[in-house]
């Protein structure tokens, strides 16, 4: 991302995110007759979008669910089956605008293991909580391009399955994260940071984090770890034909990650995410890419700035760049 959606389903087509402010295309599916079910979190941080409310109102036949559980901090995951046998895995909540990874693929058996997953979830579901008085905008961004590849996925549901800190403990050779934002501790421990030292004392290591939301937050971390004894660098992204950063991807040693979680305890321990685990020629793609959105970009920089009309103005003159969306026919699995 980012790109376009268009989402293609002939009989049944189920989508699940935190919250949804993209129309898509699910009127002209519900229109169509096509059988929609949507799960969304009943208590997103900030309330509900005005977007999500418009949006369903225009559904007439759609099933609507909102999830909340005590078992759970918020139901964080993004995916959605298409005819029991497409399965789209998302970092993003059905929007277009954000940097962000979008995958693809062919699979009646994940489709069903996700479809027993919503069944299993739609116990938590209760009534839609407040409703937030503000309204998201995006701003100008360019169409990405796309890939077809053959490789081996492997889905976990986070966080009854965890890869995460294992993939970075793991690294030998190269590690590339890039991740809206981290935190280095883990209820209370420096677990998060030994695992990152682990890995700079014997790999490469990489981190790129976004300059909008988190900006304050991410310079002092990049701060922080840049001054480590180890062969580590970390930037802040600058923000050229997309809104922000907010794809979640761990490339090493020719594996590489796709998350709907932050990195941060609620993302990898209390929320309900997923992810998907891939080998091969699309990890090659996403490595790539890690190194596109790299290239050109602030090392450290001035907070305050970014409020300025200047840093502004800039942001919106830059070039455009054309990125990334997935698109996979055919797989193995195990």
């Amino acid at each position: 991302m980012p790109n376009e959606l268009s989402l293609n389903a002939e009989e049944n087509f189920v989508l699940v995110s935190y919250i949804l402010t993209d129309p898509l295309n699910l009127k002209e599916l519900d229109e169509k007759g096509v059988k929609i079910k949507i799960l969304l979190d009943a208590n997103p941080v900030g309330g509900i979008p005005l977007e999500e409310k418009e949006i369903l109102s225009s559904l007439k036949n759609a099933e609507v669910y909102f999830l909340d559980s005590k078992s759970y901090k918020n139901f964080h995951y993004k995916f959605a089956i298409v005819d029991g046998r497409t399965v789209i895995i998302s970092t993003e909540n059905w929007k277009k605008s954000n940097r962000g990874f979008f995958v693809e693929f062919e699979s009646e058996k994940l489709a069903e293991q996700l479809l027993r997953l919503v069944e299993s979830d739609l116990r938590y579901s209760t009534k839609s909580g407040k409703t937030s008085d503000l309204s998201g905008k995006s701003g100008y961004y360019m169409n990405s391009e796309q890939m077809e590849f053959e490789g081996n996925v492997t889905l976990f549901i986070l966080p009854d399955s965890n890869p995460v800190f294992d993939l970075i403990s793991s690294s030998e050779v190269e590690l590339l994260i890039e991740v809206p934002y981290m935190r280095l501790t883990w209820f209370g421990t420096d677990d998060s940071l030994e695992l990152i030292k682990k890995a700079c004392s014997k790999a490469k290591v990489k981190i790129l984090l976004d300059s909008k939301y988190s900006a304050e937050r991410n310079e002092k971390i990049a701060k922080f770890l840049n001054s480590l004894d180890c062969d580590i660098e970390v930037k802040l992204v600058a923000l050229k034909g997309f809104d922000s950063l907010h794809g979640k991807m761990i490339y090493s040693d020719g594996r590489c990650l796709i998350t709907s979680a932050n990195f941060n305890e609620y993302g990898l321990k209390l929320n309900r995410e997923i992810a998907l685990l891939m080998e091969g020629e699309a990890c090659e793609f996403l490595k790539k890419q890690f190194y596109e959105d790299w290239k050109d970009r602030f090392v450290l920089f001035d907070v305050e700035r970014l409020d300025s009309p200047f840093s502004s103005f800039s942001s919106a003159i830059s070039i455009l760049v054309a990125f990334l969306v997935y698109g996979v026919k055919k797989r193995w699995y195990r």
